[in-house]
């Protein structure tokens, strides 16, 4: 399983890293392009808003993975130390459910985008297909942290967690 993970977190962070590079480049030639030329491409800044999506939720999957999304440390000073364990198994089930459920969401959203044979403006292709990266990014943190509920011993430690430092 922790391999599984790793590997997943690899071809995620390529994923986002390459729409990023993509997205410079794009932006770097339409800029290149307007000034040179007096014309942009037709589409860019529509594409680049793609993969900058992509980009986003491939970030989101990320961030649950390494434990470096936003999470209320409050009350980890109001709790002893000992049930630390406890809470952070339970924080990841809570966290599991709330992105299934929004995967559920995006993947039904998308399905209605599919269904209705929605395109992307300027572009003219489909809009389904770059949605889907929605479903998908909550669907991998779902899993992350449904793993993590489970086998807690496969989550990536946080330095500054106030549970390793008590």
């Amino acid at each position: 399983m922790r391999r599984f993970l790793q590997v997943l977190c690899r071809i995620e962070a390529f994923i986002a890293s390459l729409a990023y590079v993509i997205v410079a480049g794009l932006l770097f030639g339409d800029v290149i392009s307007r000034e040179l030329l007096g014309q942009g491409f037709s589409g860019t800044p529509q594409f680049a808003t793609l993969l900058t999506v992509v980009a986003g939720f491939m970030g989101f999957a990320l961030v649950s993975h390494d434990g470096t999304h936003l999470r209320i440390e409050a009350v980890d000073h109001l709790l002893p130390a000992w049930t630390a364990n406890a809470h952070e198994r339970l924080g990841d089930a809570v966290s599991a459910a709330i992105c299934l459920f929004f995967a559920v969401v995006a993947a039904r959203f998308v399905l209605g985008t599919w269904q209705a044979d929605e395109v992307v403006a300027v572009l003219y292709i489909p809009l389904w297909p770059w949605q889907a990266v929605l479903a998908y990014g909550f669907g991998s943190s779902a899993l992350r942290h449904l793993v993590f509920a489970w086998r807690p011993d496969l989550k990536p430690v946080r330095e500054n967690r106030v549970a390793a430092n008590a």
